[in-house]
């Protein structure tokens, strides 16, 4: 009997055949773009690939390499299909090759056909060639960073690129594009390439006292390039905000103008303007330049911080509202302007209280606050996908750099910014911040204290935070302190006031104090918020045997003892008198660097916390109208404070010069909270002088 046997087919794993030229530009089955025309007759390349693969000496390709730098853009558009098409030959013998060839200075900004086919020359010779990988790399990312100088060797275009960072010339326009271009093709033709694009971008980041332009421009590229490849976008991230840091740890804390008498600044700014405008208005302008460069000069580590944080916070919204990103602002705030929702736009909640309000004699309104509700679209035209990828991808980038970092000034703005377009956030990273950072284990001492820091400032300063919340979280982190004073009190031998054992007490403590102080209108505003505020059994605290007022900031200290003593939840004046008297004089130096007067028993609490006041001029609008400044305490409570501390002093002469061991102004990181109100700095008056 015969059996019709079907034909039989090949095995999946036996390789198919296939001829591979010389003159294949993608072997192993790859796909390019498409090459522009090559003339078969031209053997130049070829023949001068031979001799280097032979010699491998400089002298045998010099004399090409120096036509090929002085050659036109249609020239060297021939030699680039030439090395496209012989890309086979390029192998690890011509190394030495490849890099001057990458080094010379070819004209991409005169021909867009130059561009195309320098980009599939380079993407081939990856993917022929995985040698070649971190010569390529290498190159691309140095294409990102413009030709700029900072000191005695600025040129006219670099001053103004000074002080106007965010202008992109065309030129740096077309390579920057050329260059982000190749490297996102590269990275899709030839995924093990990733680990050599990243330390190759890591390696070509510019130092951070380079010029704003160049470290703006780099920056910015390296967003484009974490929203081109997704998967590296937490990668990219961290680059920028490790730069971001390197640079606000260096920057000063408040500006240098170059004049003590700010009065005197004034009126000689001003003479000169006038004798100016007698002149023409062009030389004004140049008198305006001139001031605002002087000041940039005086300041290039804040003025760098401004413009980087200005793009930070721009990428997020454009994120965030699926608009691309771009280098050039302008394209951005105009295609967002057509969208309707421009950066540091806000919608507010309708304020129900107020006619409440209204008709109680008794109730002070001018300390009110209305809540935040996001952007000025409200989240209708949010892609809710991309914010919630790129929320995980800027919580994984704080939790490693910033929460670690003590004392930042600034950069933390940006998780501030991402929370106040979407407030639902809100209540999420804020119990991140608690369960993962201050409660988790295995977690430094430090990252624990800046975490509770973050936590009680995000609640006092966001406006987009509602009380519910602030009650919720403040309701946490007493019930951990009640049950941290059990611990002490079943143990007995550490149930004592002492800085060292119990610190991370004393900074829950402390952001208690804080919250409870900066929220208060809303803590007491009815009965019912009052019965609330008693559950948490504050006296306890304030009682405790660990003596949490001694070392807490003597301003919160002061600010808390008035509040609770008007609506008599605590009598804390008792044991601040008891500290006083057994504080001892010793001078410290805080984490700003200035000097402070210790607490009580020579020992002080140094909390920052990092949400206090901005003071970058350009990108502080973006947070302005979602931050909320402390309005000071109201006047029937700062009244009782004021009468306390008379009647201290006038029954207590021979104490006085203990009162000196806590000056009013020796706490600079919260004394914007501790004194009437937050007011504009008089740097930042002159800031606003120079930059109209």
């Amino acid at each position: 009997m015969l059996v019709n046997n079907p034909p039989r087919t090949p095995p999946i794993l036996k390789k198919r055949e296939r001829n591979v030229s010389s003159s294949d530009p993608c072997p192993n089955g790859k796909k390019c773009a498409a090459l522009p025309g090559v003339d078969p007759n031209d053997e130049r390349v070829p023949l001068l690939l031979e001799r280097v693969r032979e010699t491998g000496l400089v002298s045998s390709y010099a004399a090409e390499l120096e036509e090929i730098s002085s050659a036109t853009a249609e020239d060297q558009l021939e030699w680039v299909v030439q090395f496209t098409h012989n890309v086979i030959r390029l192998d690890t013998s011509t190394s030495g090759f490849i890099v001057e060839v990458l080094k010379l200075p070819w004209k991409l900004t005169e021909s867009d056909m130059l561009q195309k086919a320098y980009q599939n020359f380079v993407v081939a010779l990856v993917t022929a060639h995985n040698i070649h990988c971190k010569a390529v790399f290498s190159h691309l990312f140095g294409l990102l960073l413009p030709d700029t100088s900072m000191g005695a060797e600025m040129n006219e275009a670099d001053q103004l690129l000074l002080v106007n960072p965010q202008l992109v010339p065309k030129s740096t326009m077309q390579v920057t594009q050329c260059s982000i271009e190749a490297i996102v093709m590269i990275h899709a033709k030839v995924p093990l390439s990733e680990r050599t694009l990243l330390r190759e971008a890591s390696n070509a980041r510019p130092y951070y006292k380079r010029h704003p332009h160049l470290l703006l421009i780099y920056c910015k590229c390296l967003l484009i390039l974490s929203s081109r490849i997704p998967s590296l976008r937490k990668t990219f991230l961290e680059m920028i905000v490790e730069r971001l840091v390197d640079i606000d740890a260096n920057c000063p804390r408040e500006p240098a103008d170059g004049s003590d008498d700010e009065n005197e600044e004034e009126e000689v700014f001003k003479m000169d303007v006038d004798e100016e405008l007698s002149q023409s208005q062009n030389s004004l302008i140049d008198v305006q330049r001139k001031a605002r460069l002087d000041w940039i000069l005086n300041n290039p580590l804040m003025h760098s911080l401004d413009v980087l944080m200005d793009a930070m916070v721009l990428y997020i919204h454009c994120t965030v509202h699926d608009v691309p990103f771009s280098l050039d602002r302008n394209i951005n705030i105009e295609e967002l302007r057509i969208l309707g929702c421009l950066p540091g736009s806000v919608k507010l909640a309708p304020n129900l209280e107020a006619d409440q309000d209204s008709h109680d004699s008794s109730t002070d309104t001018s300390h009110k606050q209305q809540l935040t509700l996001g952007c000025a679209c409200g989240g209708e035209k949010h892609n809710l996908m991309s914010l919630k990828r790129l929320y995980h991808d800027l919580v994984g980038v704080f939790t490693r750099i910033v929460l670690p970092t003590h004392s930042s000034g600034h950069v933390q703005f940006f998780m501030f910014y991402v929370l106040s377009i979407k407030p639902s956030l809100t209540r999420i990273f804020l119990d991140t911040l608690r369960t993962d950072s201050f409660m988790g284990n295995g977690v430094a001492l430090d990252v624990k204290k800046n975490a509770l820091a973050y936590i009680g400032s995000l609640m006092v300063r966001g406006k987009f935070v509602p009380i519910s919340t602030t009650l919720s979280c403040l309701e946490v982190i007493v019930s951990w302190c009640h049950e941290y004073i059990n611990s002490q009190e079943k143990q007995g031998t550490n149930n004592y006031m002492n800085l060292a054992l119990h610190e991370k007490f004393y900074c829950a403590c402390q952001t208690i104090f804080y919250v409870f102080s900066f929220r208060c209108l809303e803590f007491t505003k009815s009965e019912k918020m009052l019965d609330h505020v008693r559950r948490l059994n504050l006296e306890r605290l304030v009682f405790s045997k660990l003596n949490p007022l001694a070392v807490c900031r003597y301003q919160i200290v002061k600010n808390f003892a008035a509040i609770t003593r008007h609506f008599q939840l605590a009598y804390c004046y008792a044991i601040i008198e008891s500290n006083r008297r057994n504080t001892l004089p010793v001078c410290m130096h805080a984490s700003d660097g200035s000097d402070v007067r210790a607490s009580a028993y020579g020992s002080s609490l140094d909390m920052a916390f990092p949400f206090d006041p901005y003071q970058l001029l350009h990108s502080a609008p973006y947070f302005e109208a979602h931050y909320q400044h402390f309005p000071g305490l109201p006047e029937y409570i700062s009244m009782d404070a004021e009468e306390r501390i008379l009647e201290k002093e006038e029954t207590e002469d021979e104490d006085d010069f203990l009162d000196h061991s806590y000056p009013s102004d020796s706490y600079p990181k919260i004394s914007s909270f501790m004194e009437c109100q937050d007011s504009p700095t008089a740097e930042r008056k002159t800031l606003k002088r120079i930059f109209p």
